[in-house]
């Protein structure tokens, strides 16, 4: 029988303490997609007429705030001069049997708000996000996406009013939208000290290969099955991996002595409960000796619960882990001063 280990943190640290909110490298990456538009949403489901599709537009980073009627949304000023505000979305009326993805679409826009005889005001700022499951999903059913940056730098000087407008279109080709007001007035420059700066999402997992040497039985360094987080009882999906490889000869293509790849990222972006060492596609990624395998998550994982699971074998392989801000390892920024939050002994294979 194939055995495996799982190494469990808990995340509990204070954001901004250590230094650690120094060198913030802009709003993008605080953003969840790096502020890249990603449309392309195609109509592959039919919806039953009930219920409804409709989306409340509210702000936020890491979990949506709900906007009162005429709150004007955070603006947030960057150290060159830009403007930028978070949008965050809750969807009521998604029929998650019948799909996982949504496209959210995201305008800043001066004129009216309602516009029924044809297009709204001029759109000075526009973002397209494309989200594919899994969706972030509450209790009751609603489906909760905060923390996407739209840029506002069109807005300043603007006297008109300007509205901030979201539209979320499903597979079935259902249309709804919510807008909102928020101030035509330029910015006032700010007065007083400077503001401190936002502390980045710690939303990457660093796994470090610190085995000594290759080992002698199965691929070098060690070979994780997956990583999986957990936040206030809900599983938090992951959003991308990386891997640099190590040292050592790992199946990195289909060979000769190579079955199948060992060296797919994306191979540990699921809880890592199914893991053979025969796995076709691969159940593991192996990193090679001083390798390192890097995972983001689809939220800010301080206060919350990680589990890297390894697969067993060589007792010599060894790992470490870090919960960082990005996914380069020389600019990132690391909780617990950049020491590793845990360590894994023994493994491999």
């Amino acid at each position: 029988m194939r055995l495996w280990k799982m190494l469990v943190l808990t995340v509990g640290l204070p954001g901004c303490g250590g230094g650690g909110c120094e060198n913030v490298e802009g709003p993008c990456v605080q953003d969840r997609q790096g502020c890249a538009s990603s449309g392309g949403l195609t109509e592959t489901a039919e919806c039953d007429a009930e219920p409804a599709l409709s989306v409340e537009l509210g702000t936020g980073r890491s979990g949506f705030v709900a906007l009162a009627e005429g709150e004007l949304p955070p603006l947030f000023y960057g150290p060159q001069g830009g403007v930028h505000l978070f949008g965050s979305v809750r969807v009521f009326g998604a029929q998650l049997d019948r799909y996982n993805s949504l496209e959210l679409r995201f305008t800043l826009e001066v004129g009216p708000a309602t516009c029924p005889d044809g297009p709204c005001g001029e759109v000075r700022e526009e973002r397209t996000v494309l989200l594919e499951g899994p969706l972030n999903v509450t209790a009751d059913g609603t489906v909760e996406e905060p923390g996407f940056v739209v840029f506002a730098d069109a807005i300043e000087g603007v006297d008109g009013p300007i509205y901030f407008r979201v539209q979320v279109t499903d597979p079935c080709g259902r249309v709804a939208e919510d807008v909102r007001r928020i101030s035509g007035e330029e910015p006032e420059p700010m007065s007083g000290p400077e503001p401190e700066p936002m502390a980045p999402a710690m939303d990457w997992v660093f796994v470090v290969d610190a085995s000594p040497q290759p080992t002698e039985v199965g691929t070098p360094g060690a070979d994780i099955c997956g990583l999986a987080a957990t936040c206030d009882g809900a599983a938090i999906p992951t959003l991308a991996a990386l891997l640099v490889l190590g040292d050592g000869e790992v199946c990195d293509e289909q060979r000769d002595g190579c079955p199948t790849v060992r060296g797919d990222p994306d191979a540990a972006r699921d809880d890592g409960a199914a893991c053979t060492a025969a796995s076709s596609p691969s159940d593991y990624v192996s990193l090679g000796v001083g390798g390192l395998l890097a995972v983001r998550f689809g939220r800010d994982l301080r206060g919350c619960v990680l589990e890297v699971v390894e697969a067993a074998g060589a007792d010599d392989d060894a790992y470490d882990v870090f919960v960082c801000d990005g996914g380069e390892v020389g600019s990132a920024t690391c909780v617990a001063d950049g020491q590793p939050l845990g360590t894994g002994r023994g493994g491999g294979g």
